[in-house]
């Protein structure tokens, strides 16, 4: 391993109590933010160039009649050279853990033209799985589950 918290300008000795990261200026990249005890919390902003695409989901059901983010979703997206990135929604965990509930993708060089084939496995509100099987373009979507089960793509 190398150390290069100073190369970052990171190297500061703070008690850090907490790290948040997130894609908070929409462009595809993950920024972050740290919280340090008795002291200010910082931001970092992303700013790195040709960083590839990506893929931002946030899988919603309806629960009850009300919108819930589906928590225990599972998403697998495969990539033209055969890889798959496979994530899952989880709210967190741990003392006063919490996580969004959006799945960011990095992609890599993939054509901003060409929809992906994206799997996803739920369980309703019941405990019944499901899965779907969409097409998504490289960017942001917002996918509802609900009546989803047999679907074939998303705009």
């Amino acid at each position: 391993y190398y150390d290069l918290a100073s190369d970052l300008g990171l190297d500061e000795p703070y008690v850090t109590r907490g790290i948040a990261t997130a894609d908070v200026d929409g462009d595809g990249d993950l920024d972050f933010v740290y919280a340090n005890q008795w002291e200010d919390s910082y931001f970092y902003r992303n700013d790195s160039q040709g960083t590839g695409e990506f893929l931002d989901l946030k899988l919603l059901r309806n629960s009850n009649g009300s919108i819930s983010e589906a928590i225990g979703a599972s998403v697998t997206v495969s990539l033209p050279d055969g890889r798959k990135l496979v994530a899952q929604v989880d709210g967190g965990n741990g003392h006063s853990g919490v996580r969004s509930s959006r799945l960011h993708f990095g992609l890599g060089k993939v054509s901003t033209d060409a929809a992906l084939p994206v799997e996803v496995q739920w369980r309703d509100t019941e405990g019944q799985p499901h899965q779907t099987s969409l097409l998504l373009a490289p960017g942001s979507h917002i996918v509802p589950l609900e009546n989803m089960t047999k679907m074939a793509s998303v705009s």
